[in-house]
């Protein structure tokens, strides 16, 4: 018996229902679910008699392993966009030729298709032209997977266009800023007040087109997957309370009422500290921006289960219902108001949610016009990541074997074997900086981009290599070890440590000590001998 492929339909519209009843007939295919986003005018009338489950969201259906297409039906950019970032190979999208294959297609169902209206009740359809229906159908499958191939060659060209340029207009601009910063310092010689007036605003130009194109390069790098986390144990009270340091002055300009309230004991984080405080510099620039003078501004933190849920709550304009499924698209500005003032890209939010995923937690919006926002987003607790580097190696190795990759697959592990006394001896906070001092040396020895290298429990650090053999990672490990060796003494010295550091090392590899990385996990617990 032929497996039937299984489909997934984006778009609860008429095309997409009379898709569903179309492929609903045939044999070789079975329709899954069809997803409501939102976008779209449902026509979920056209699906009960189907009996076709309609779902609030791809999330609930689609398992990577068991969906062999996805068919997105809606027209919309940043459904598409999320779709193809998270099932990658399987998305596909309607053109204009396709939508008129799809319209022959269902014209000849209906124009088949006899319903007996003699008795008052329904009868089998008359035999169909299944020959001439297979047919459209395998003409409609092969465009959408032309025209899927065609964008994503225009994305990627997209992608290396902007992050070529914005690279290009860094430097001069660096040199530009420089330059005038000299002179409005008066290094080369005195300037009048006026003069002075109008270097600022370049200064302030220079820096707002910066701002400018490092969104730029920011999306640019997440929609290519180029954005790499650098993760480690982030201390939350110091994200939060630096952040609020940051900020304090701009919002004590336009009277506003700037704090935070932490809860007492709140656990570390596992992220990317600097991509963090992008996300928070974005929350709170917008908070700033469309609060009034005298309004108020509050970050706040909280521990749910595995995780630390951070929260910027204001009381400014708010946003109407109507706008907040599309508070996280690209190029979106809610607020705006005609004349001078600050302008920006409509990216903000956009990279502050694919960051936040990235970190395997989301985020999301209440709101309420006329009397504020709060934007609120969670992230995994250093506590949790353990389960944490396991996903993450699961999932770049399952890609790899989706993309018929050879399953070569090593790890190296990094463990400070006398962690324990370091703690004993040390402020908390002290032995995750000696975490983040060890892995920040590691990084400069690991040359590859795909290569990852993360903080995982028990004063170990895992560096992940995929598609390397096991010979690979034993030269790389002798990199780490030949040129780590020699440093730990100025470590030990800049940690203000009176404990040396005991450094081991391992090297672990599928498929030559395990089959998968759950294996490849307990093995290297075992070796490591952690807890």
């Amino acid at each position: 018996m032929v497996k039937k492929k299984e489909i997934v339909i984006v778009g609860a519209n008429k095309l997409g229902a009379s898709l569903a009843k179309i492929l609903f007939s045939n044999e070789k295919i079975n329709v899954k679910a069809v997803v409501k986003t939102g976008y779209e005018e449902e026509k979920r009338e056209y699906l009960k008699d189907l009996g076709i489950k309609v779902v609030d969201s791809w999330d609930e259906i689609i398992n990577k392993d068991s969906v062999d297409l996805i068919i997105e039906l809606t027209g919309n950019d940043e459904i598409y966009r999320t779709l193809y970032r998270d099932v990658s190979g399987k998305v596909a999208i309607t053109g204009k030729v396709t939508g008129q294959i799809m319209e022959t297609v269902f014209k000849h169902i209906w124009e088949t298709e006899k319903i007996s209206k003699g008795t008052g009740n329904e009868i089998e359809a008359q035999p169909r032209e299944h020959t001439k229906t297979d047919q459209a159908i395998k003409l409609f499958y092969d465009e959408l997977e032309k025209k899927n191939k065609e964008l994503k060659e225009r994305d990627k060209l997209k992608s290396e266009f902007i992050s070529t340029v914005s690279h290009e207009l860094r430097t001069p601009l660096t040199i530009i800023r420089e330059g005038v910063s000299l002179i409005n310092d008066k290094i080369f010689g005195d300037i009048n007040r006026q003069q002075s007036d109008i270097l600022v605003d370049v200064l302030e130009s220079v820096d707002r087109l910066t701002k400018i194109i490092n969104d730029l390069l920011s999306i640019s790098r997440i929609e290519s997957g180029k954005l790499k986390l650098q993760r480690e144990e982030v201390d939350t009270a110091d994200l939060i309370n630096n952040i609020v340091r940051a900020f304090g002055i701009k919002a004590q300009s336009k009277k506003i009422t700037f704090e935070s309230k932490l809860r007492d004991s709140l656990p570390n984080i596992f992220g990317d500290k600097d991509r963090l405080m992008q996300v928070l510099t974005n929350l709170i620039g917008n908070a700033i921006k469309f609060t009034p003078e005298k309004g108020r501004i509050t970050i706040e933190a909280k521990t749910v289960g595995d995780a630390v849920e951070i929260s910027v709550s204001d009381t400014g304009i708010g946003i109407t219902r109507d706008d907040i499924p599309k508070v996280f698209d690209r190029f979106q500005q809610f607020g705006r108001t005609p004349g001078p003032g600050e302008r920006g890209t409509g990216l903000g939010l956009a990279i502050s949610k694919d960051i936040v995923e990235l970190h395997g937690g989301r985020i999301w919006i209440t709101s309420e016009v006329n009397k504020g926002s709060v934007f609120s987003f969670i992230i995994p607790r250093f506590e949790a990541s353990k389960s944490m580097c396991s996903k993450i190696m699961k999932d770049l190795f399952d890609k790899m074997k989706k993309e018929g990759k050879k399953e070569d697959f090593s790890l190296i592990g990094v463990n400070i074997g006398n962690m324990d006394k370091i703690k004993s001896s040390q402020e908390e906070k002290e032995t995750g900086r000696v975490m983040s001092t060890v892995a920040d040396a590691i990084r400069g020895y690991v040359s590859r981009q795909e290569d990852i290298v993360m903080p995982y429990r028990s004063g170990t650090i895992l560096i992940v290599l995929p598609q390397t053999d096991l010979s690979g990672g034993k030269a790389v490990c002798k990199r780490i070890e030949d040129n780590l060796s020699p440093s730990i003494t100025i470590m030990e010295k800049n940690l203000d440590l009176n404990i040396n550091l005991d450094i081991n090392y391992v090297v672990l590899n599928i498929p030559e000590d395990a089959k998968n990385i759950e294996g490849l996990m307990q093995k290297l617990e075992k070796v490591l001998k952690i807890k």
